[in-house]
């Protein structure tokens, strides 16, 4: 498990992390529809950080769906599924945003 500075670290930028790293994040933030307490340690001044986890953590299940997609050759879908991580990351708050 990693620990609460290293999610920081992740969460601030999935784009610049390797896979290992995303699913690290991904467990550490857990499948609960609310993750509150671990939202308020990774943005505890942000507007909204419960939401603001969710998107991050939805974007980075879209981010390794695109990325295993494209080692696979499935460029067309990869693709959709990187538009999705687009929409995502432009209704993040801005203080989530990378």
């Amino acid at each position: 498990m990693i620990t609460t500075e290293q999610a920081k670290h992740i969460a601030s930028n999935p784009d610049g992390c390797d896979d290992s790293d995303l699913h690290d994040l991904l467990e550490w933030i857990g499948n609960g529809v609310k993750p509150p307490k671990k939202a308020r340690l990774i943005y505890p001044a942000g507007r909204k950080p419960v939401r603001t986890l969710q998107d991050v953590r939805n974007y980075c299940w879209n981010a390794l769906t695109a990325r295993g997609l494209r080692k696979s050759g499935k460029v067309q879908t990869a693709l959709q599924y990187e538009r999705i991580c687009d929409q995502i990351y432009d209704h993040l708050e801005p203080y989530a945003q990378w």
